[in-house]
């Protein structure tokens, strides 16, 4: 059995150290031991199971080295270590030491073993391979000291260095950098730092096992780094833990990616034209080449160089720029280079007819794009040949053919058609002619309208604007100078405007002119009163020593503003100089003037404005004084006033007032010589005895007539017309007035 006692604790020794006394462990951590006659007290080595395999009966003294923490033998030391020693003496330890490299290391003043910690400063050793030897002296003095077999470490107290000879060149965004790094021993532990601007930004890691003592190290430099100028800071420890006295550094270039933009001004041009080339880059060195090549080219451009080229061909321009870590960027540019176009255009040199249909004839070169001629927007094709191109201009007009190549260039070329044209160099007739007066002539002047004999003739028309057809007699204008041409147009009643159109080809000019329209110079009444009287807008009696003119003159029954006025009348007695007639229409003018002395005869000279004239007379014989005379039965304003073969006037019909709603059917007679007035009796009134006409007599109008007209005849008799009853009605029934019977009757037929 294993006795508590004989266990003690090793908890200070590596595991190793213990498997190198050839002892296990149990899981207290402590070394049994079997107390037998094989296994010595004083120094215990135990095997499997317990039992002992080393050590002797008989000797009283042992001695080992256990061991340095965490070290096995051989491997690197530095600094202060800790080596155990386990030393045993029946008679008691009197001092423990290790000795190497000539040099003596003693536990700490105290220390209980069997098993001694010593404390070995390695800095006063050589760096190295050092063998160590443990020396116990039993405290019998009779005893020998007794040495351990030898333990080696490698003392190591130089701090490694780090070199690379190695230059890294510039790195390329998104690209690995790479560094050999050499260290003059073996490392435990390496860390590589890269900095930008001092700052950390990333750490580098090593790519491989080490060759040796070359580390090889790399680091990724991400597309989005910045472009600057990095730094590798490395440090290491070697494997006795020394670490590097300073950091190495190596400096390396993260080059900007390259940037490329060639440009031209022209991207389509013709042959010959000139293209300019500008190099735009960043980040690089630029190369610039051309495909098809021909042209001499800079070797290395500038930046922002610009190179004028005269392409032949169709040409694409390539700019290479690459940076210092060989990353390359390129862009092209291409010049389509189109060739020149050959244009012609002609047409008729002698003149034509407006709307005359002719052909141009047009030749393009199988260069072009695009041809069109203007005006018009027509086509040509291209392709070297002949091509009739019909047009019919109705002005004198030029033609462009203009040609496009591939370039955009236009190509072009004219030619004028000349294109007759009538001209109206005036359009005359009357101003003025009297109305219904017959046909009227107007006049057309032309210009020449060709510069050919025999060119076709204008045709002129005249029409009133609004009239259906043709509305006077057509003309045809002929020849190659001026011409003139009449037309003759039908009488008019009315102003009247008319429209010249001068016809040639598709084209029609146009003249206007206005032609008025005069009454005709009439002369409807010019008596003198007394002895007769047959209006009444003079009073009655008249005005001691005067007489009435009365007079009616270019008469309308509706009157048209101003029309009516273009008709004037003077007065002149016995050829004496003439006055102006106030102007009569309807109803008549009547006017007093101082009874003459001696017989006189009166002129009135109407005229209107288209010359033509009218005259009338009426002589008043010397008045042998005033003649009193009883009144009218009644007032007859508008009435009719008839004289009789007897010298009687007949008065009838008018108006109580001068309104037709007032109108009268009653009549009176006059009797000059008695200066009397009587009603119309009519004694076979309302019967048939009355020989002298048809129908039933009356002694008053058959019907009440205001503004009526009468009229004496041949036979004696007095035929009254028209007018207007008290209903303001216009009446086309008649009354004849037979003196011989003193009756009115009815005709038997009316107006």
């Amino acid at each position: 059995m294993i006795e508590t006692s004989k266990l003690r604790t090793i908890g200070v020794l590596s595991a190793a150290s213990l498997a190198l006394a050839g002892c296990s462990l149990t899981s207290g951590g402590e070394i049994p031991c079997v107390e037998d006659a094989s296994c010595p007290n004083d120094f215990p080595v135990c095997g499997p199971a317990g039992k002992c395999i080393a050590g002797t009966s008989t000797g009283n003294v042992t001695v080992a080295i256990v061991g340095a923490a965490g070290k096995q033998a051989g491997d690197p030391v530095r600094g202060t270590v800790s080596i155990q020693v386990a030393a045993r003496s029946t008679s008691g330890v009197k001092s423990v030491s290790l000795a190497a490299g000539g040099k003596t290391f003693t536990p700490a003043t105290g220390a209980a073993g069997p098993v001694y910690d010593i404390p070995v400063d390695t800095t006063t050793l050589a760096d190295g391979s050092v063998s160590f030897t443990a020396t116990v002296t039993p405290g019998d003095a009779s005893a020998q000291p007794v040495s351990s077999t030898a333990f080696a470490l490698t003392v190591d107290n130089t701090s490694p260095v780090l070199s690379s000879a190695a230059t890294i060149a510039p790195v390329a965004l998104g690209s690995l950098v790479t560094l050999d790094v050499t260290a003059t021993e073996a490392l435990g532990t390496l860390s590589a730092d890269v900095l930008l601007l001092g700052d950390v930004i990333g750490h580098g890691t090593e790519l491989s096992a080490p060759t040796g003592n070359v580390h090889h190290l790399g680091f990724a430099v991400v597309s989005s780094a910045t472009p600057a100028t990095y730094t590798f800071s490395v440090t290491a420890t070697d494997l006795a833990g020394n670490p590097t006295a300073v950091a190495f550094t190596k400096p390396f270039t993260v080059a900007p990616n390259p940037t490329s933009d060639v440009t031209v001004d022209l991207a389509n041009v013709t042959n010959g034209d000139a293209v300019k080339v500008t190099t735009g880059f960043t980040g690089g060195t630029a190369v610039i080449s051309a495909l098809p090549s021909g042209e001499t080219l800079p070797a290395s451009p500038a930046a922002g160089q610009l190179i004028t080229l005269h392409p032949a061909a169709d040409t694409v321009y390539t700019l290479s720029v690459t940076n210092a870590a060989g990353v390359t960027a390129l862009s092209t540019v291409k010049v389509s280079v189109a060739q020149s176009v050959s244009v012609s255009l002609a047409g008729p040199s002698s003149a034509i007819s407006p709307g005359d249909s002719i052909n141009l004839v047009a030749n393009v070169g199988g260069n072009a794009k695009q041809v069109i001629i203007d005006p018009g927007n027509l086509t040509v094709s291209a392709d070297g040949v002949n091509h009739f191109i019909p047009v019919s201009p109705a002005a004198t007009t030029t033609y462009t053919l203009i040609a496009t190549n591939g370039a955009g260039r236009e190509y072009r070329t004219t030619t004028t058609i000349t294109v007759s044209q009538p001209q109206i160099l005036s359009f005359t007739g009357p101003d003025v002619v009297t109305s219904n007066a017959g046909g009227i002539v107007l006049t057309g002047h032309f210009s020449p309208y060709s510069t050919t004999s025999g060119a076709p003739s204008a045709s002129g028309a005249i029409a009133v604007p609004g009239a259906a057809g043709t509305f006077c007699t057509p003309g045809v204008v002929t020849g190659t100078g001026t011409a003139t041409q009449t037309f003759v147009c039908p009488a008019i009643t009315a102003d009247t405007s008319y429209s010249l159109d001068l016809t040639l080809g598709t084209t029609v000019i146009h003249a206007n002119l206005a032609v008025q329209a005069a009454p005709a110079p009439s002369i409807e009444a010019f008596v003198a009163t007394p002895p007769v009287l047959p209006f009444s807008p003079l009073p009655s009696p008249l005005a001691p020593g005067k007489i009435g003119l009365i007079s009616q003159f270019c008469a309308t029954a509706n009157p048209p503003l101003p029309p009516a006025f273009r008709c004037s009348a003077t007065q002149a007695a016995n050829g004496g100089p003439p006055f102006p007639q106030p102007h009569s229409g309807t109803p008549p003018t009547a006017t007093q003037i101082p009874a003459p002395s001696v017989t006189t005869t009166y002129t009135l000279l109407v005229s209107n404005t288209a010359g033509a004239t009218g005259s009338a007379q009426v002589t008043v014989p010397n008045y042998q004084g005033a003649i009193a005379t009883n009144a009218m039965g009644s007032a007859h304003i508008g009435g009719i006033a008839a004289l009789l073969p007897s010298g009687k006037v007949l008065v009838a019909g008018g108006s109580s007032s001068t309104l037709a709603t007032d109108a009268v059917d009653y009549a009176e007679l006059f009797d000059p010589s008695t200066g009397s007035w009587s009603a119309v009796q009519c004694s076979c009134a309302g019967t048939s005895n009355c020989a002298a006409g048809t129908g039933t007599p009356k002694a008053t109008l058959q019907a009440k007539r205001f503004q009526a007209a009468a009229a004496s005849l041949s036979n004696g008799r007095v035929l009254i017309t028209g007018g207007a009853n008290s209903g303001s009605t216009a009446l086309t029934t008649v009354d004849v007035y037979d003196p011989t019977e003193d009756c009115f009757y009815a005709n038997e037929t009316g107006l």
